[in-house]
């Protein structure tokens, strides 16, 4: 398998680096890099799915801590302004924001992961041949 580029997100995503693998590939190799993208490429679509449920019914408490669960994610793939928002969303109880606010927060966490797991996906597909 070729090296791919430090920041695999500069490569895919020239005009916004949304994420960068750079800690994960330092960590173990190709194969640690490509099981830890498919766990996120499960995993985390159905937390941002729960996550955008619960803000369109209303569940602040859920929304709180499926944010708080995401956040780490976001981290570990570097995705600075996902983790932000995601941050904005789980201090929700401690801001004055109001529930639309908290719906448009969440639509953008949906838009916002949708661009990156393009590019995560991209990258797997590329360390699977």
């Amino acid at each position: 398998m070729e090296n791919l580029p430090t920041n695999t997100s500069a490569a895919i995503l020239p005009t916004e680096a949304l994420f960068d693998l750079s800690l994960l590939e330092e960590l173990d190799g190709d194969d640690y890099l490509l099981e830890m993208l498919q766990i996120l490429l499960n995993d985390v679509p159905k937390d941002i799915k729960e996550l955008r449920d619960a803000a369109m019914a209303g569940r602040t408490d859920v929304v709180c801590a499926k944010a708080h669960k995401l956040k780490s994610s976001a981290a570990i793939i570097q995705a600075e302004e996902l983790a932000l928002l995601l941050e904005n969303i789980e201090a929700y109880d401690k801001q004055n924001v109001t529930g639309d606010e908290l719906n448009q927060m969440t639509n953008r966490v949906v838009d916002l992961f949708s661009q990156i797991e393009k590019g995560l996906k991209i990258v797997a597909a590329k360390l699977t041949h």
